[in-house]
């Protein structure tokens, strides 16, 4: 079986949880662009959620501001915020339309950026796909202060 090289950042005997063995891990230049680990994730130890993120300017603030979040909060947030029993306020959270190992595929909420917005610094690719997602449904554009 080949995986994406994120399952070797799973806690050690999470392996077993998925059935998985052995695994084979594909070559870096397989993963796709929008997943390859930054230099910081290679450098520092990080929740290995955060390698799902296909946006590596968002995967180094998460890193760097870690001490900022609370992570089941955000990750709560991200989970179940954007579903059923939330008003449109209240749901906190990334909507995916495509490819989920493509950025240009993911939008941010108006309420994650409210409750979060502070972990989009410098995140200009999640601004513009932000952006276009809501220009094809023909809303305005989320400002968005990075």
């Amino acid at each position: 079986m080949s995986v994406l090289s994120l399952l070797r950042r799973l806690p050690p005997g999470c392996e077993d949880v998925f059935g998985v063995s052995e695994i084979d891990v594909v070559p870096s230049q397989e993963i796709p662009q929008d997943l390859r680990s930054t230099h910081l994730q290679h450098s520092e130890p990080s929740q290995f959620w955060i390698n799902a993120i296909p946006f590596p300017s968002l995967r180094d603030n998460l890193i760097l501001m870690a001490d900022k979040y609370d992570t089941h909060e955000l990750l709560l947030d991200l989970g179940l915020r954007m579903y059923e029993g939330f008003d449109d306020l209240e749901r906190c959270g990334f909507l995916v339309w495509d490819n989920p190992w493509c950025g240009t595929g993911w939008e941010v909420s108006e309420g994650f950026v409210r409750r979060w917005g502070f972990l989009l610094k410098g995140c200009q690719e999640v601004v513009e796909s932000t952006n276009r997602w809501r220009q094809i449904r023909g809303e305005s554009q989320l400002v968005i202060e990075i």
